[in-house]
């Protein structure tokens, strides 16, 4: 297989959707409605240098990994196809395209993708139609239009004048508390609760009496995020929910994950009249750090800022963070946990 050359491991870009049946906590007490508005989108800027490079290889990624990348990953040889380049005039591989990715020669998305779309033509060309790797371009050449449509924000990301957050974890682990908090110190942020918007704008599947929570399949995701993109796209949203894999990675600069301790996490739960074998999967879904394991597998390890919420005080230490995070944005954006950390200690100092 052709390998990319990377300074640091590299995770595809997530294009697959969540389980089939993700769940959403039913409310009984549900709380005002978040103030959210549709400005219109931000500007978008042109990707550069080693920013377009990062952001090219991990859709490359999601190619050379693919089940049918096998006869795409290095150049076709004379010896499997004698006659292949008096057929393909201009043969290419996803080797060939590693390359240019890490010797800086793509200067656009444009171009990438005009080389990508090249390679699954020539394999149409070739091919016999209705052999295997006839149909096996086809289904690529399908998947990579997608691809880009969807990374078409991706490529080209809104230029937002402040930060998208993502608070979540487990149900109890105090995300409405903390958010309450950051309302005080950050009234100009649009707050979403999305476990609220999908039971508002009715996406989901129905209602699980058993759990008595919401299910949420493929169809409903989708059109809960074609619902919520022009509020993600203007930037300045904090978005509440207890799953981070449900929204596009795109969309977020940092995910707050806020992890609770046992016995205070139980009588939490316990005390939202919450059945016994609701609050036993929230337990061992706390346990077994469901949220951050997902946190990590669905965003740049970067972006993914562990807390602890468990005594009084912490939810406004974690707020006057965030707070500050907004303060030093442009500085922060994509730098590793510890410089942020050390920016925002020296705009927002906080106690030990």
């Amino acid at each position: 297989a052709a390998a990319m050359e990377t300074d640091a491991p590299l995770s595809p870009t997530r294009m697959a959707s969540p389980p089939p049946s993700a769940r959403v906590e039913a409310d009984p007490s549900p709380r005002a409605d978040p103030e959210v508005h549709r400005p219109a989108p931000g500007s978008r800027r042109v990707l550069q240098g080693a920013e377009l490079k990062h952001r090219l290889r991990r859709i490359w990624d999601v190619f050379s990994e693919h089940a049918y990348a096998g006869p795409f990953r290095r150049p076709v040889s004379k010896r499997v196809a004698p006659d292949y380049l008096d057929v393909i005039k201009q043969p290419i591989s996803l080797a060939d395209i590693a390359k240019k990715i890490n010797k800086g020669e793509y200067s656009s998305p444009e171009a990438f993708a005009a080389d990508m779309r090249l390679m699954y033509n020539n394999a149409l060309t070739y091919n016999e139609a209705g052999s295997d790797l006839h149909n096996a371009a086809g289904e690529l050449l399908v998947l990579l239009e997608r691809t880009l449509a969807e990374a078409d924000t991706f490529l080209r990301p809104v230029q937002r004048p402040l930060p998208n957050m993502l608070v979540c974890g487990t149900p109890g682990t105090g995300k409405s508390t903390l958010l309450q908090q950051l309302r005080a110190l950050r009234p100009e942020l649009t707050y979403i609760d999305v476990g609220q918007e999908i039971v508002r704008g009715s996406f989901h599947c129905g209602h699980n009496a058993t759990m008595d929570c919401y299910d949420v399949d493929a169809g409903s995701e989708q059109r809960l995020v074609e619902h919520l993109a022009p509020y993600a796209e203007a930037g300045g949203v904090v978005f509440e929910y207890h799953s981070p894999a449900l929204l596009p990675e795109r969309w977020i600069d940092l995910v707050v994950v806020l992890r609770g301790e046992a016995a205070a996490l139980r009588r939490r739960l316990e005390g939202r009249g919450y059945s016994q074998a609701k609050v036993q999967e929230n337990m061992d879904c706390e346990i077994m750090q469901v949220p951050l394991q997902e946190a990590r597998e669905s965003f740049e390890e970067v972006l993914v800022w562990e807390m602890a919420s468990n005594r009084p005080g912490q939810a406004e230490t974690v707020a006057r963070l965030l707070s500050g995070y907004c303060v030093i944005w442009p500085a922060s954006h994509r730098t590793s946990p510890h410089d942020t950390r050390l920016l925002l200690s020296a705009a927002n100092p906080l106690p030990p």
